[in-house]
Order: C-alpha cells, then sequence, then structure tokens
C-alpha cells in the first residue's frame, strides 16, 4: 500500500507538472495570437496595405515610398503575380542585401538613382540566387547543416520522380552513436544542389555554403572517383587540400570574370566556342547532349585560344594570392624550384687544360720591376715626379704630378 501510495504521488506530480506545462503554452499560444492581431492594427494605424502580409513593390518600397520592408512578412502586390518570389521562400541574407542597395538609389547621391521613365508596373521582381542554409546543433551534440535550392518548397516525393532530378552521393549513415551522415546531390546539369551533413564532427558551414552551385568537373572529377570507390568519406574529401582554391573569398569574382570573358564577343566569331555550343543546343533543340557532341566541343575548345587565356587567368590569381594559397603550385615557384635544386656542373666556357691558368696565383707583371713597384705603389704627393715606361720605346717618360686642389 506504501508504494502503491507513493507511484500515485509520482503520477499525480507528473501530471500536475504536464497540466502546468500545457497552461503556459496555451498561454504563450495566445501571447503570439494577441501580438499576430496586432500586427495589422499597427500597419493600419501607420496608412500601410496589409492583406494577410505587408504589400510592398519590386523595389521593396510599400505604399510609402520612404518606408521599405522585406522578408517572410511581406508579399508583393497581387497585380504583380509574383507570389512564387515572396521572400519567404528565399535567403533572407540576400534579401537584406538587395533592399539595401535600392535604398542606396534614393539617400546615397553617389549612386545613380533609377530612370524616370521607369514604372513601378514593368519592373520585375528580383531575382535571389543564394541558396537557403539551415545549421542547428541536435540534442547529443549532433550537428546538422542542410543547403538547398532557393524557392517554393517542393515535396521531395515529387522531385524524385522528375527525369531531370540528377543523382544523389552519400557516404556514412544515421545510424549508431558517432553518425558521419553526408548526401550531395546533382542536378540534371551535374551541379550541386542539396548539401546534407549530420554528423559529431565540427561543420565548417562557411566552406560547405560554398560548394553549391559547383560542377562535379570542378569538384576534381568528382563523379568519376566516387564511382570508381575512390572516394569513401566526403568529409574528408572536402578537408583535402586541392579544394582551397574552391573556398577561397575571391574565387567567384574569379569564375565570373572567366564567365563574363568567354561571354565578350571576339574578334574571331568563328573560333568562338560559346558559339558551337549554342549552335549545337538548337540542334539537339536544347535537351540533353549526345555522347557523341562532347569529344567535338572537348576538342574543339583545348585547340581555341580561349583555353590558353583561361589558364592564364587561373595561374595569374594563384600568383596574386600565394601567400593564402601556399599548397598550389604556379610556373615562377616551379622555376625556382629547379634552380635551387639543379647540380652545379663545371662551365663550358673553360676547357680542362685552361683550369691551371685560371687557378694559378697571379704572378708581378715583367712591365713593372721589382724597384719601382714602391713608387708606383706609394701615394703620389703635389709636386713629385712620375716615371712611367713605354715597353715600345724601351724608355720612360717624365712627367710631373701636380694634385688636384
Amino acid at each position: 500500500m506504501i508504494r502503491w501510495h507513493k507511484e500515485c504521488g509520482i503520477y499525480s506530480g507528473m501530471l500536475h507538472a504536464a497540466r502546468r506545462a500545457s497552461s503556459k503554452r496555451r498561454e504563450a499560444i495566445e501571447e503570439m495570437k494577441k501580438k499576430e492581431r496586432k500586427k495589422p492594427t499597427a500597419l493600419n494605424n501607420a496608412s500601410l496595405v496589409y492583406n494577410g502580409r505587408l504589400v510592398i513593390n519590386t523595389r521593396f518600397q510599400t505604399n510609402d515610398a520612404y518606408i521599405f520592408a522585406g522578408g517572410s512578412l511581406t508579399k508583393y502586390a497581387g497585380r504583380l503575380y509574383a507570389d512564387k518570389y515572396n521572400h519567404c521562400y528565399y535567403n533572407a541574407v540576400e534579401v537584406g542585401s538587395k533592399i539595401a542597395q535600392e535604398m542606396l538609389k534614393i539617400w546615397d547621391p553617389t549612386v545613380e538613382p533609377t530612370r524616370r521613365g521607369e514604372t513601378l508596373n514593368n519592373i520585375l521582381p528580383h531575382t535571389f540566387t543564394k541558396p537557403l542554409v539551415v545549421n542547428c546543433q541536435l540534442p547529443g551534440k549532433i550537428n546538422f547543416l542542410h543547403v538547398l535550392k532557393p524557392g517554393m518548397i517542393v515535396p521531395i516525393q515529387a522531385i524524385i520522380q522528375q527525369e531531370s532530378y540528377g543523382t544523389i552521393y552519400v557516404t556514412g549513415d544515421c545510424q549508431g552513436n558517432h553518425p558521419s551522415y553526408f548526401k550531395l546531390h546533382f542536378n540534371s546539369h551535374r551541379r550541386v544542389e542539396t548539401i546534407v551533413c549530420y554528423t559529431e564532427r565540427k561543420i565548417d558551414v562557411n566552406n560547405m555554403i560554398r560548394l553549391y552551385g559547383k560542377h562535379e568537373r570542378l569538384l576534381n572529377n568528382f563523379v568519376a572517383r566516387f564511382e570508381s570507390g575512390g572516394i569513401t568519406d566526403l568529409y574528408e574529401y572536402f578537408s583535402e587540400p586541392w579544394c582551397m582554391l574552391i573556398f577561397q573569398d575571391h574565387f567567384d569574382q574569379l569564375e565570373n570574370d572567366i564567365r563574363s570573358f568567354l561571354l565578350s564577343p571576339t574578334s574571331c566569331p568563328d573560333k568562338n566556342i560559346l558559339a558551337d555550343i549554342y549552335k549545337a543546343c538548337e540542334e539537339n533543340r536544347w535537351n540533353k547532349f549526345i555522347d557523341e557532341k562532347y569529344p567535338e566541343l572537348l576538342e574543339k575548345f583545348s585547340k581555341s585560344v580561349d583555353k590558353e587565356l583561361v589558364e592564364e587567368k587561373l595561374l595569374q590569381h594563384i600568383e596574386d594570392n600565394c601567400y593564402h594559397l601556399t599548397m598550389y603550385a604556379y610556373p615562377k615557384t616551379l622555376l625556382e624550384r629547379q634552380l635551387v635544386s639543379a647540380p652545379l656542373m663545371p662551365t663550358p666556357l673553360i676547357d680542362p687544360s685552361e683550369r691551371q691558368l685560371v687557378s694559378a696565383p697571379l704572378r708581378p707583371t715583367p712591365l713593372i720591376e721589382p724597384s719601382e713597384r714602391q713608387l708606383v705603389s706609394a701615394p703620389l704627393m703635389p709636386g713629385s715626379i712620375l716615371v712611367v715606361r713605354n715597353p715600345d720605346l724601351g724608355s720612360g717618360t717624365t712627367s710631373r704630378y701636380e694634385g688636384v686642389a
């Protein structure tokens, strides 16, 4: 009976604690509802249009041109039909930077303002390209990272069934006391579109985010290495020295420079590789390339001038950042290493028979007698007499040294 009473007391205490927790939860929910009710009231008191969310235009302006807004609280005006571009589906950091750019057009005199001929109705919404990032630490000190494509979230079951979904590569698992799960999803163009990390290891979030959008060939021929069994742990693979260039802050600028260089018009349009790629895409009706087209385009690109210029830009970038990218070698460092490690060879300008003459000690010149050396080596004073012997005439010439004032 005593034990039963104790158990009943424990159970009643647990039920009482649960009731208190549920009552606090209800109070919190009611408080949130009150705040939600106050939002439209405060916005309407400020004479701002509120329709479930704060209505903005494509320049992040409300109906008051000097009040800007952005984020999940906002949505575009209904006349734009741009619900899929609402900010709740995109990276908040990128949205904030776009808002700052639009605000600078009004308040910063050094920024070129929008032209008067443009109206708000014919301007398209901003495009956002940075990925969505979810990073947290789960119970048990498990680090979790999810990098995914921006835009409206579609159920994964519906996406996998599409032919253009791409390929998934996974190492490790989520089970056990020491999980080490890493998933990479490449789209149909073989670019990284989704990254999932679930592990006890420390995740370098900034470096993992930089993998988004990179082609598998840029990741050291990832697909070929993975399918051949050369990659067993993606965490170790992306901690190797070769990928430090991709993780560098200036690598995105290098990519943009190369892309703009390749897209720029050239003096010889017939030798432009992009024109051939565009022609091949038109012939294939913008579908996936046939395997026969790849070798032709690669061979033409390897023989074109563009390849050499791209290599020069890459080597120049490595040389400019040599203090940060010490693991890479460029032509200057290779030449220095060859000069340092090269063995010393005898000079070919001197014959072996002439080495004795070169290495022999210097003998006194026959033009100056030993008795005259003291005169030659002695310091000349003003008014002294200098005797110079002419070997051709066999006689000496006398001159007086007056000195310099």
